[in-house]
């Protein structure tokens, strides 16, 4: 039996009701209409960086119908549990003609209940075979869902979807099967394949045979288009005339999905009479394609679709798309300024161009020409960018309707002739007129995978009709002065460049509206006639750390509508411009830590729409005192007041400092009462404000919001209040949140949400009550919000229990117990709930583990770890390919593994910027397959990269990369530790926000020096300095820089290092110098003896030393020191009567601590058990009655300083104090002492 498949009319997959505006979608979700729209909390990474629409998560959103089939869905489920009982592999090919649904009916497969418990993988193959790819996309997935639970299910079991394939080399697809075959340590793989071709599908099948997908049944293609269409349910004589003619149409869908939707949602648009010119168009009978393979009544259906709904604006504006290859991620706004760039939106009097846009955006969704390529990950991803795809059919129609008028570089035969005017080339180094004859002639030139070309200005210089130009997938050292040349262009987008100055002449592009340069960290400033570019739309300078300065002209650039300064840590000036940017509707400003104070242009800025402040210094400021914090706050209050259009708004302070001196705690604020005039905010983020304790009640008038974030906002006060008005909530964050007013005023606020998806109550309840009864009721209420999907309790040491009327979230996907240390047990219906896919129970002390459900055990959560496997073949490691979806945190180890460079660069964490730790490790002396200089060549991590690791390298020198300077800005820890033959450093003193470094097991490096600073000013952030296990290091040459910010230094393991010249120094007050057994340290000297400022060290800490103390030079050389510790030195056994006579004259000397090793030592000839010898609180004159005290045992005695009554110790073994008088005098006077038999004063 056939089936279709159904959008619910009464609401979109987020809940949106009807004809309300969808937040996702950006338009009226009515009735019939697809909204694309998930509710799943994971992006399922996919082999060629696409995404298929609808997939994963858990399971098919419940409000996506799926009628019919159900039988042969068993069937074929009951099939494969049957075939796997006798083999550990089996292959399933799915096939059909295009459209019919092979990609929907795996997918109800993939989410069936059966393989909850098993590893899910989905790799979009496409036309472009390539195994290694699609290998390395299936270990990648492997390992991001072995890492995203502290408990999971340890799975044997993987279930591999292959989507859409189409290669029928019978070599190739045997080289697919064994690299499928995972093994002895996986009990099961079970692969589903979906191919056009019934060929292919007996070439591939394994264990089973393959399944071919029937057509629909003219019946069924009928229910689509009446549900599409909006006659289900209408009734009338002229609607049953409908009907007749519906029939007839869906007669000539030929059984396929896509060509009745597409249908469906065309005749929705059209007047009744045009019905019959569908029905009788001459379109059906017409090849679209001169591919035979193509199903012909498809693409016929698309393009009545295309000619029928269509105005001539939309369509050019649809076939545009053909310039993005088959399952490329289309961005939304980068398409919509491309088709006004090229001139396809004309505004009216109603809408302006990009309300037209948003409006060809709803309609292509709505007749499946566009579709979303991604899941929300979270509902916090309002406002961020939205992708498509275009399904393989439409895409091919787009194709035939340009015909020569677009240029693939791919494909053989097309040299582009007069009429061309787009292109999608591959290669950005080679002159334009290489590919076209007539280069002059082209509208639009994107580049595809030139990642490692550099471009070249004669790969454009000859289009000067260009509009669009798109090198975001190109490597740009320097933006070529060529650009100059295109006097048409309005569209560049050219990020990531490496040169520090861009050239002046891209300000005569006067056509120019969109200019993306993010990533661009090199840039040290922008044309001091950038304010010539009047036209300016869209700036995107996000990312570029380098710019401090913004140009005196940049204010005059009053038609941005959309800025985004996120991550320019280091720019100013920017408040002094928002004032001249009145049209302005997104503006970023996150993590710009230099932009002063919040200034009152903001409440000019009434048409924002987007508005991003988070860890802005509008808001934390740099060490804000509590006065200014207040005043901060005080301002926003007024001026959110004229932002009334503003949808997302993103206050979060995380870095915020507030100085409180003693009485600031009761300075607590009411949440802005303007934000109750902010009715069409739909995201909103306050975390961190832990001031702002009380929510007014107009706080309940944003009735769409739909994302709230109140985490770390304690205490607060007036939110169940707030929450009443907040119905169509589906985020809400309350992580370590306390303060409520009451927990039944909570529990009726929960009542109203009824939509919610996403709750956060970790380190929470505690702070509300303590009883258990009332705990349980609130859980209670919670277990009633049966939409739900993620549930965070963590952190809540007040639960003992989960109630059993958990089962009534049917939809829980996550449930995060973690460190509830006296919860005891696991309600039994848990196991009832099918969708659950992550139990986190880490740190559950008290847990009876037989209430887990019995497919979850534990494991601990570590960061994601890949590891290359050497292979039998040419393909060897498949290891690792980053997805959106994977954590921030990665490693990647045993690179020795990896067979050439071309293998290592198909990784391209470059471009991978969600990575924020990078670990690279090579093992030390094992075999290497290719230099290691080679595959870290093609490892350069992404500028958003803040913890590098580099271990076992093995290689002399290092790729230029690494010399980075400012090109890593967000780079805050390196570590570099057994690199056996590097014998120079890389200039790391360039980092301009390095504040760790430690190097260690670099045993052919001889001096610390020049190499390592990179030029002046270097390390102008460095805190800790270690440096370890480095036998051969001799010289560090501390004399050519002063270290801004330094605070601690290690030496450990560096038998042979001194310095050269003077010790460290630091320009703070306290530097702590650590060594240990590194003798030689302690033998620096140097003939001048300088004053205080020779060095900054203040605290010496010297351990295993087997110099005798009188050799100890370091020390005539530290006139700042105050704290000095010895342990496990020579000294002390054999110069413990001495040691006070040892140390040179040190005038600010304050503690003294003496540890020997393991044995003890002797003192005064008595072998005594006592750890420790500790004089504090030295001033000039010893008391005359000191000695004439009995002597002390080995308890503490307390030492006080008046006035400042600071307490000192004075720990000593018992011992004759007389031998030590004449020490003790030139050392110390006790204004008032006490020992343990009594209290003595001077």
């Amino acid at each position: 039996m056939a089936t279709h498949f159904l959008l619910a009319p009464a609401s979109c997959l987020l809940g949106c009701p009807v004809t309300a505006l969808c937040y996702r979608c950006s338009g009226p979700c009515k009735e019939g209409q697809p909204c694309m729209c998930l509710t799943s909390d994971q992006a399922l990474p996919l082999g060629q960086t696409i995404h298929r629409p609808w997939l994963p998560g858990s399971i098919v959103p419940s409000q996506f119908c799926v009628v019919g089939r159900g039988e042969e869905k068993n069937k074929i489920v009951a099939s494969l549990l049957e075939s796997i009982k006798s083999a550990k592999i089996v292959i399933l090919p799915i096939y059909g003609i295009g459209g019919i649904g092979k990609t929907t009916f795996a997918k109800l497969i993939y989410n069936h209940t059966n393989f909850k418990y098993y590893s899910h993988v989905w790799v979009y193959v496409s036309q472009r075979f390539d195994l290694k790819e699609i290998g390395k996309s299936i270990d990648s997935q492997l390992s991001g869902e072995e890492n995203q639970a502290n408990e999971q299910l340890i799975s044997k079991e993987i279930l591999i979807v292959l989507d859409d394939f189409w290669e029928d080399n019978p070599i190739k697809i045997e080289e697919l099967k064994d690299m499928l075959y995972r093994g002895d340590s996986i009990k099961t793989v079970i692969v589903l394949v979906t191919t056009r071709s019934a060929d292919i599908a007996q070439k591939i099948c394994r264990n089973i045979e393959p399944y071919q997908i029937e057509s629909l049944t003219d019946e069924m293609c009928w229910d689509i288009i009446k549900e599409k269409s909006g006659l289900k349910g209408v009734h009338g004589k002229e609607n049953e005339n409908l009907v007749d003619i519906g029939k007839k149409i869906a007669q000539k869908c030929g059984g396929v999905a896509l060509a009745a939707q597409t249908l469906g949602f065309m005749l929705r648009s059209i007047k009744h009479d045009e019905w019959i010119t569908v029905k009788n168009s001459d379109i059906w009978n017409e090849t679209i394609s001169e591919d035979t393979s193509l199903p012909q009544h498809v693409l016929a259906s698309l393009k009545l679709s295309y000619a029928f709904s269509m105005d001539d604006f939309l369509k050019k504006c649809f076939t545009y798309c053909a310039i993005f290859p088959k399952g490329h991620r289309i961005v939304k706004y980068d398409l919509i300024y491309q088709w006004i760039s090229l001139g396809f939106i004309m505004p009216t009097k109603i809408l302006s161009t990009l309300q037209l846009c948003e409006k060809y955006i709803v309609r292509l969704l709505g007749l499946t020409f566009l579709q979303h390529s991604t899941s929300a990950k979270t509902y916090g991803t309002y406002g961020e960018h939205d992708t498509f795809t275009m399904h393989d059919l439409v895409h091919d129609l787009a194709v035939s309707v340009l015909g020569d008028r677009i240029l693939y570089q791919s494909k053989q035969g097309n040299d582009g002739g007069s009429i061309c005017r787009y292109a999608l080339l591959h290669d950005s180094s080679k002159p334009l007129e290489s590919w076209t004859t007539f280069p002059d002639r082209l509208w639009a030139l994107h580049f595809l995978n030139c990642q490692w070309i550099d471009v070249h200005g004669a790969a454009f210089e000859l289009g000067e009709s260009l509009r669009v130009l798109d090198l975001s997938e190109c490597s740009i050292q320097k933006l070529p002065d060529s650009i100059g040349l295109l006097k048409r262009l309005r569209y560049l987008n050219a990020p990531r460049i490496r040169e520090q100055m861009l050239p002046e002449c891209i300000t005569k592009l006067s056509k120019l509206m969109y200019l993306s340069l993010r990533g661009s960290c090199y840039i040290l400033e922008l044309p001091e006639s950038i304010g010539e570019m009047e036209g300016l739309v869209h700036l995107d300078l996000s990312g570029c750390l380098g710019i401090k300065t913004l140009p005196a002209s940049f204010g005059n650039l009053t038609s941005l509508e959309h800025v985004d300064f996120a991550n320019c840590k280091n720019v100013t000036g920017v408040s002094k411009c928002l004032a001249s940017f009145t049209k302005l509707q997104h503006l970023n400003l996150s993590n710009c830590e230099s932009i002063g104070d919040l200034p009152r242009a903001f409440g000019s800025l009434t048409e924002l729409q987007y508005l991003n402040l988070s860890d802005s210094s509008y808001l934390s400021g740099n060490k804000l005192t509590m006065p200014e914090y207040l005043g901060s706050l005080t301002k926003l209050k007024y001026l959110l007041g004229s932002l009334t259009k503003l949808k997302y708004l993103n206050l979060s302070s995380s870095n915020i400092y507030v100085n409180l001196s003693p009485g600031n705690q009761q300075h607590i604020i009411s949440s802005p009462e303007a934000f109750g005039s902010l009715t069409e905010l739909k995201y909103l983020n306050l975390s961190h404000h832990c001031f702002m304790g009380k929510l007014l009640p107009s706080f309940g008038n944003l009735c769409n919001l739909v994302h709230l974030d109140l985490s770390y906002c304690h205490p607060l006060r007036g939110l169940p209040g707030a929450l009443n008005g907040l119905t169509k909530l589906q985020y809400l964050d309350l992580y370590n949140c306390f303060g409520f007013d009451a927990m039944e005023w909570l529990q009726d606020a929960f009542g109203n949400l009824s939509e919610l998806r996403h709750l956060n109550l970790g380190c929470c309840i505690g702070n509300i009550s303590y009883h258990p009864d009332k705990i349980n009721a609130l859980l209670g209420w919670i277990c009633n919000l049966t939409n739900l999907e993620y549930l965070s309790l963590r952190e809540n040491n007040t639960i003992y229990s989960i109630p059993e009327t958990l089962a009534n979230l049917r939809k829980l996907h996550t449930l995060d117990l973690s460190f509830c240390g006296r919860l005891q047990r696991l309600p039994a219906s848990i196991s009832e709930i099918e969708s659950l896919k992550f139990l986190y129970t880490m740190e559950c002390w008290k847990l009876d583990r037989s209430t887990l459900p019995s497919q979850w055990t534990s494991s601990s959560r570590i960061p994601p770890h890949f590891v290359a496997h050497t292979g039998d073949g040419e393909s060897s490691s498949y290891v690792f390919q980053y997805e959106d979806g994977n954590p921030a945190r990665i490693k990647i180890s045993r690179l020795e593994n990896v067979k050439s460079a071309g293998e290592a660069r198909t990784i391209k964490p470059v471009g991978k910027t969600h990575i924020t730790q990078l670990t690279l490790e090579w093992t030390r002396d094992a075999k290497r397959l290719v230099e290691d200089a080679e595959v870290l060549r093609e490892l350069e991590p992404p500028h958003s990269i803040s913890i590098f690791r580099l271990h076992g390298y093995n290689s002399v020198s290092f790729p230029s990369w690494v010399h980075f300077g400012a090109y890593l800005p967000h780079l805050t820890s390196f570590e570099m530790r057994d690199l056996p033959n590097c014998n120079s450093l890389p200039p790391l003193g360039q980092l301009p926000n390095l504040e760790d470094l430690d190097i260690g097991g670099m045993d052919s490096i001889m001096e610390i020096g020049a190499d390592l600073y990179g030029g002046p000013r270097a390390f102008p952030r460095l805190e800790n300095f270690r440096i370890h296990g480095m036998k051969w290091l001799a010289v560090w040459n501390t004399e050519l820089t002063v270290f801004p910010c330094l605070s601690y230094v290690s030496i450990s393991g560096c038998p042979r290092l001194r310095f050269e010249g003077r010790p460290p120094r630091s320009m703070e007050d306290n530097l702590e110098l650590s060594i240990y057994r590194s003798d030689e340290v302690m033998l620096s000297s140097w003939e001048n003896i300088g004053d205080a400022t020779d060095s900054t060290v203040t605290t010496l800490e010297v351990i295993s030393c087997l110099l005798p103390l009188y050799q100890w030079r370091l020390l005539r050389h530290l006139p700042c020191l105050q704290v000095l510790t010895i342990e496990d030195c020579s000294v002390i056994s054999h110069d413990a009567h001495r040691i006070f006579f040892a140390i040179p004259p040190l005038s600010r000397l304050s503690a003294l601590t003496v540890r020997p090793g393991p044995e003890g030592f002797e003192l005064c000839g008595q072998s005594e058990d006592c750890r420790s010898i500790r004089l504090m609180s030295f001033v000039p004159e010893v008391p005359e009655n000191l000695f004439d005290m009995a002597p002390w045992s080995c308890s503490t005695s307390k030492l006080q300083v008046k006035p400042a009554l600071r307490e000192r110790e004075l720990d000593l073994c018992e011992l004759d104090l007389r031998e030590l008088e004449q020490t003790l005098r030139q050392l110390v006077r006790f204004e008032t002492w006490q020992n343990s038999r009594g209290v003595g004063s001077t």
